[in-house]
């Protein structure tokens, strides 16, 4: 399950994260500060690494950062 820094500190602009599984253009993070997509809310966007982050969705406990 991915720790949901962006409850506890809503103004983060970097964090350190583990990959914990990475499949073509998705990646789970073991904790993460970029908040999914829901409700109507767009999701944020930024970059990991040199990576960009096109969207952020979450499905059941799994948040899922796409990148390009």
């Amino acid at each position: 399950m991915t720790k949901k820094i962006y409850f506890e500190d809503c103004y983060v602009k970097e964090f350190d994260a583990v990959a914990e599984k990475v499949n073509n253009e998705q990646i789970n993070l073991d904790q993460t500060a970029f908040y999914p997509e829901g409700g109507g809310q767009p999701s944020d966007t930024g970059t990991i690494g040199d990576a960009r982050v096109k969207k952020v969705e979450k499905k059941g406990n799994e948040i899922i950062h796409i990148i390009s």
